[in-house]
Parts: C-alpha cells; structure tokens; sequence
C-alpha cells in the first residue's frame, strides 16, 4: 500500500498576511533542514553574496543567494531526504546528511561553486544531524546506528569513530573551543567524547538526568557549557569539561505551574494534583543558550503537535524566567545574535518574537502555509534574517529590520 503524501497546504496564511521577505522555491517535497551563512570578500578582492542552503525529502540540496532569492546550483546525489545541513566556519563549504547514511560536503564559493568535494560514509544507518568544528573543516555526524563519525571533510580522511551508545544519537556538537565531543541518544545518556582517542571522558545518565531519549541539545557559545531536553519533558544543562550536571528543570511542570498560577493565583502544585490531573507533558524539541544573558531556551511539542510551550530560564537563580503557550508545536528556539530577543517556528508556520526581558511576545512572521520543520538565524551586513524550511515546500527568509507583525500589549 503506498504512503499518504503529506499535505502540502495545511492551512492558510493567518489573516491573510504574509511578512516574507524572499521566498525559495525549487524544491519537490517537504524542506527538512535550512542554513546560512553570511556575505564575504572572495579572493579576488569582490564581494560573495549571503548564501542560504536547504535540504528536503526530494532527496536534493540548494545553495541559494540569501539577498536576492536566486538558486545557485542544485547539490544532487543523495539517494534519500536530506535531513541536516550546515555551512563550515568560513562558508566556504557546505555539508549535507541524508537518510542514505553517507555525509556529502559541496563547494559553496568560487569557480567550482556546486561541485561535488567529498562523499563520507561509514556510518550504517541514518544520518540524524551534521556539525562543524568551530574553527576548521573538521565534521561530526550522528547515525541513527548509534555510532558517532569524524571526518577531514575535503581531504575525505576518517579520522574518529564514537561507539558507546546504545541506541540511535539525535543530537551533538563540538564544545565551542573544538575540544570536546558532546552527544545524546535515545539511550537517555549524554556522553562527553575526547576527539583525539575516541574514548568517554564523561557519561550523563541515572536518577539525577533524563529519564527519557535525549532528543536535543545546544552548547554554549564561550563556555563548556551544554544544554540538553528529552521526551521526559526534561531541561538540563552541563558542564562537559568537569562532567557535572549543574541544573536540571522540568519543562513541562514549569508550564503547568505557570498556567495554574495564571487561574488562580497559586504558584505551586502538588503531588496530588501531579497524580490525579490529566495534564500531558511534551517533548523538548528544541533548546538554545541566550547570546547576552545567562539564560536558556527550551520549547516544546505536547498533545500530537496541537500544543506548545516555551520557557526561559535564568541560569543564575535557576528560576524559570517566563513560559509561553500557544496552540502548535515547537520545533525551533534561537536567539538573537547581540539582543535579548527569542525566535520561535511552531508547526502552525509562524514565527514568533519575544523579549525575554519581559516575557512579551512583540512581533510575529507569517507566510508559511504548513509547518516550519527548522529554523537559522543569518546575521548579515546592516540586517539579520530569519531563514525557515517548511512543510509547503518552500524555504523562506524574514527580515529583523523592518519586518513581522507587530504585537500590541
């Protein structure tokens, strides 16, 4: 019996209004995975535009110039979806991950732009998602084999295999320094990699930790600090060079607490209420250090996607600053490069706006008409963009600048 195709136009624009500034259009299936990196000198002295990348279950990359919404080449010869994408530290290259278990690593500036530099396998299922190094054209991959995979990227030269886990790794990263390997799988455990032996310097698990899969994670962008959110409805953040776990907050009662203190004016529940109610916690889908404050994103996706809820936490007093809830899943949280602002993408194809200052939701970006699967914000020149991959097939960029719906108090 053959699959159902997903919709493609689940519902319309809210009101009517779009905010997008360009719009992607060249792919067959839904985008998976959105990157972007910004403009640069060339060698010879002129100017490389902004680029975007996007990857889809047509099985197909695009390099895409960012300002002005025209494909630049077509990166086929996946085999499955293109699930993960990033552009290396100088934007020079751009890696994909695809179902097809292999990592693929294109030229993304000059002469050969579009060409083909390497194809990366060993892993022997799924890629779940692709990282850099923060300082050179090294890379990370996760398969869903439970195998973690480094490579030289250009020179096509293995360099690391990470066997540990026990079950599919969903998330990972480099330390922001490049000096360790941070991982989390379905196994419910994070482990600290050293990169040079391949070897466990720390692993995160028991009573203290998650209690469900690992399904997401961000690092810090100075200190060996990582955050990490489970099916548990869990939020905890680490220290990867000591091997401590330093907070641990629970999303989801959090969320709960907020909304019984917004009825009724009470701030705590109790475990009677934790036993007898029917409230369902969600799976944290995405987590996100802030740029200027000691602060944490988390947001999560409850109830088959019809529910979401996002908190900032204050790492310093390890109190929740603010929750929000909407009707729709969480997929994304990102902040602002230099701002205490909060970027959210929901399953209801809209992007959100907070200030995380006062809790607020100050503005809001619509034009999808399905899902927003991923979202990256591409800090360029005098404006920054959001750039999403969605459900309708399209990829998408908002401006900061001068764009989105302002919200009233």
């Amino acid at each position: 019996m053959e699959e159902d195709k997903p919709v493609r136009f689940k519902f319309d624009v809210p009101g009517g209004k779009t905010h997008t500034k360009l719009k992607f259009d060249g792919h067959k299936d839904s985008l998976f995975a959105v990157s972007g990196t910004p403009s640069k000198t060339l060698r010879n002295g002129k100017r490389g535009p902004a680029l975007m990348a996007s990857g889809g279950g047509d099985d197909v990359a695009i390099l895409w110039n960012a300002e002005t919404g025209e494909q630049i080449s077509r990166l086929e010869g996946h085999s499955d979806s293109v699930v993960s994408i990033a552009f290396n530290n100088t934007g020079e290259y751009v890696a994909t991950g695809g179902y097809d278990s292999c990592v693929k690593i294109w030229q993304a500036r000059g002469p050969k732009t579009g060409t083909l530099i390497a194809t990366l396998e060993g892993p022997g299922q799924e890629i779940e998602w692709i990282k850099w190094h923060p300082k050179g054209d090294v890379i990370l991959a996760g398969s869903a084999d439970g195998s973690i995979w480094m490579w030289l990227a250009p020179d096509q030269m293995f360099m690391q295999l990470f066997a540990g886990h026990e079950d599919r790794v969903n998330c990972g990263s480099f330390t922001a320094n490049g000096k360790l390997v941070v991982t989390g799988s379905n196994d419910a455990t994070v482990r600290v990699w050293d990169p040079k032996t391949g070897k466990t310097k720390h692993k995160f698990s028991g009573h203290l930790f998650h209690q469900g899969p690992v399904v997401s994670m961000g690092v810090h962008f100075k200190r060996p600090l990582v955050v990490t959110g489970s099916t548990d409805g869990t939020v905890c953040v680490l220290h990867a060079k000591k091997g401590k776990i330093l907070s641990n907050f629970h999303h989801g009662k959090a969320v709960k607490a907020a909304m019984k203190k917004d009825k009724d004016g009470t701030s705590n529940t109790s475990q009677e209420d934790d036993e007898e109610d029917d409230f369902v916690y969600g799976v944290v889908e995405t987590v996100a250090f802030a740029n200027t404050h000691e602060w944490i994103a988390s947001g999560d996706i409850c109830n088959g996607g019809d529910l979401g809820s996002v908190c900032v936490w204050d790492l310093k007093t390890q109190r929740l600053r603010f929750s929000s809830t909407i009707e729709s899943g969480i997929t994304r949280v990102s902040w602002h490069p230099s701002q205490p602002l909060l970027y959210v993408s929901a399953l209801d194809g809209i992007v959100r706006e907070y200030d995380a200052r006062s809790g607020k939701m100050t503005r809001r970006w619509c034009g999808h008409r399905n899902s927003i699967l991923d979202m990256s914000i591409l800090q360029n020149d005098d404006d920054t963009y959001i750039l999403t991959a969605s459900d309708d097939y399209y990829g998408m960029s908002f401006s900061l600048r001068d764009g989105g719906e302002t919200l009233g108090e």
